[in-house]
């Protein structure tokens, strides 16, 4: 039996209720039945526990020489996705889809040689770096310009301990203090 604790938290005028130790969710099984319902619509048997599912893309002969799948479509809420682009002349895409819950994304399945496939990076990852980078809040803007003025030793110290001057006021009185406390309802 799992054992569940409530807290109540006030903040302003607004509660917030937490929930720890609440039965964990687990990772969705392989995903199954990929195959083509038109020549350029993936599709795929449903996933247990399955959220949403990912898909990854390469071309046949890449993979032959060892070259990992990436992320083509992040998020997809249902069992179809569409793929409108052809690969080259003598080319082959090989798809792959992966399914994902809160618990995060399930395997991508094995190779004949009963190894992981390999994916160049997971979904999530690729997508949230490529927005950051495309609206300008990329890792290359601020921190290459942080490891250039700190060096690397300087940097890992400032991510671990910020300067006083620039933490939260909160952190420096020890402890956060509504001016108005707020009950919250039982």
């Amino acid at each position: 039996m799992t054992r569940v604790h409530l807290h109540r938290i006030a903040v302003g005028l607004a509660c917030l209720t937490l929930a720890h130790g609440l039965a964990s969710a687990q990772v969705p099984p392989e995903v199954g039945g990929v195959r083509f319902a038109s020549p350029d619509t993936l599709a795929w048997d449903p996933a247990s526990g399955a959220d949403d599912y990912n898909v990854y893309r390469g071309l046949e002969s890449q993979l032959r020489a060892g070259a990992p799948l990436r992320c083509h479509g992040d998020e997809i809420s249902d069992t179809t996705f569409v793929s409108p682009d052809a690969p080259g002349p003598g080319q082959a895409f090989l798809y792959l889809v992966t399914a994902e819950s809160a618990a995060g994304e399930g395997t991508p399945g094995a190779d004949s040689g009963a190894n992981e496939r390999a994916l160049l990076g997971r979904c999530d990852a690729v997508v949230r770096d490529h927005a950051l980078l495309r609206i300008g809040f990329g890792p290359d803007e601020w921190t290459r310009d942080r490891l250039e003025a700190l060096g690397l030793a300087g940097y890992i110290d400032e991510q671990l301990a910020p300067h006083p001057s620039r933490r939260a006021p909160s952190s420096r009185r020890g402890s956060i203090r509504s001016r108005h406390p707020t009950r919250c309802p039982s």
